[in-house]
């Protein structure tokens, strides 16, 4: 069973559910790699939680990871009220990766993808 070298890395979504896209990435896992625990999951509240977790999981054989929550043109949240996980936070903790996907809404606009793989080793990113 060969493994995703992914990290999905999940923010918050809702005081009031449990919403989450790790179903569909368990399902995703199984279906390709025969094996939903395929990958690593990790949720986070705000940028120093994301920090330690994706430090945590990040090692030399995960190369891509996914960052699903809300977000704005100033950042990323992992919970409705923290701090906003800022471009610069993602990018130093990110210098081995070769792709990132930004599931969260208006960070990931043009120009800032175009930053993170001109000044990362990211191979390509994408996101809205």
């Amino acid at each position: 069973m060969s493994k995703f070298n992914l990290i999905v890395a999940e923010g918050h979504w809702s005081n009031h559910s449990n919403h989450s896209v790790k179903a569909l990435f368990d399902l995703l896992s199984d279906l390709l790699r025969h094996n939903s625990h395929a990958y690593k999951y990790t949720q986070f509240s705000d940028p120093a939680a994301f920090d330690s977790c994706v430090k945590q999981l990040a090692n030399s054989t995960h190369k891509y990871l996914y960052i699903g929550s809300h977000g704005s043109t100033k950042g990323i949240y992992g919970s409705h009220s923290a701090t906003p996980l800022s471009y610069t936070k993602i990018k130093n903790r990110i210098p081995n990766m070769k792709g990132l996907y930004l599931g969260t809404c208006l960070f990931g606009e043009p120009n800032t993808l175009r930053s993170f793989v001109k000044e990362t080793k990211l191979v390509w990113c994408a996101g809205y």
